[in-house]
């Protein structure tokens, strides 16, 4: 390995409200590296590092950002990729952090797909947690990413998945991904969101990055409509109803967003209603909800068959 900067020295000093400092380093091309921020006690900082390959300069680029001002040490690890064994340690800095700026940089958890697919977070920026508001019934996580990418996620409490507690939708106007998390409870959550490329077919989404969610409030929890895969790769989004549970007997406005889709069509009590209210990408109409569920179809190119987009139940 090769240490490109800093160059001399075995302290990187921060100031003047400095978030992070940088350690770039060359390595060959079986190799890959991990990073580890620990405080003067020895304890981990929780996100506080992002180490990630540079494909374009062809380095990796090591950050570390402290999270109060003090002494701390920046621990690089290395491994070859073939070796399945664990990471060793290889280099090691010291940071003397002054001036650190409240609330400090955090980096959420990220994976190396996250870098090879070219991928960006919008939001929350420069923090491993995403923002809650006690007022709320979900998060939310922005992404950028390129035509060709799809992105799902899940919501963890305890290690265990939240059954509709999440849904991504794709943001036609800004262009970028809407990843959406509603909590059941108060406490710490995980925030998973992954990626595939829509061509890879039979491959499944791997995870590409990671978020914490601190609930401290939650007035009123909501289930998330069910969405199958279709209304990803067409890139659909709903406007209303978010909420997945509709109360048998009302009439509910519905607003979605179904790019390119020669028709679209719904399911009251599995039952085919009156086409209307869909000129492409928008469908708006308003149903009178029965006592089963509601389930919206679209059809697409020179298919005969209608695709299932999405499903709400009733209560």
């Amino acid at each position: 390995l090769e240490v490109i900067t800093p160059k001399n020295t075995h302290l990187i000093k921060l100031g003047n409200g400095t978030t992070h400092a940088e350690i770039q380093v060359k390595t060959p091309e079986d190799v890959e590296l991990l990073g580890h921020l620990t405080n003067k006690n020895g304890e981990e900082v929780i996100g506080g590092d992002q180490v990630y390959y540079d494909r374009r300069k062809n380095i990796w680029r090591c950050k570390f950002a402290p999270n109060q001002d003090g002494l701390f040490e920046a621990s690089i690890m290395a491994k070859k990729k073939s070796d399945p064994g664990s990471y060793t340690s290889a280099v090691a800095f010291r940071i003397k952090a002054k001036q650190i700026p409240s609330p400090p940089l955090s980096y959420p958890k990220t994976w190396p797909l996250f870098y090879d697919l070219g991928l960006k977070v919008e939001a929350p920026r420069n923090r491993s947690h995403a923002i809650w508001s006690d007022n709320a019934s979900y998060a939310e996580v922005l992404i950028q990413a390129p035509d060709d990418i799809i992105l799902s996620c899940t919501i963890e409490y305890n290690n265990v998945k939240i059954e509709n507690g999440s849904i991504s939708q794709f943001d036609n106007n800004k262009k970028h991904w809407q990843l959406l998390f509603a909590p059941e409870r108060t406490g710490l959550h995980e925030l998973i969101i992954y990626a595939k490329r829509n061509s890879d077919n039979g491959s499944s989404a791997n995870s590409v990055v990671k978020f914490n969610l601190d609930v401290t409030k939650l007035r009123r929890p909501i289930k998330f409509p069910l969405i199958y895969t279709k209304f990803q790769t067409r890139k659909c989004q709903i406007y209303t109803p978010m909420d997945g549970i509709l109360k048998k007997g009302s009439v509910v406005p519905i607003h979605c967003i179904i790019p390119g889709a020669i028709d679209v069509n719904l399911q009251i009590d599995s039952k085919w209603q009156k086409s209307e209210g869909y000129t492409d990408p928008i469908l708006q109409r308003q149903i009178t909800v029965g006592s089963q569920d509601v389930t919206i179809y679209a059809k697409y190119g020179k298919e005969s068959n209608y695709n299932g987009l999405m499903k709400y139940i009733i209560q």
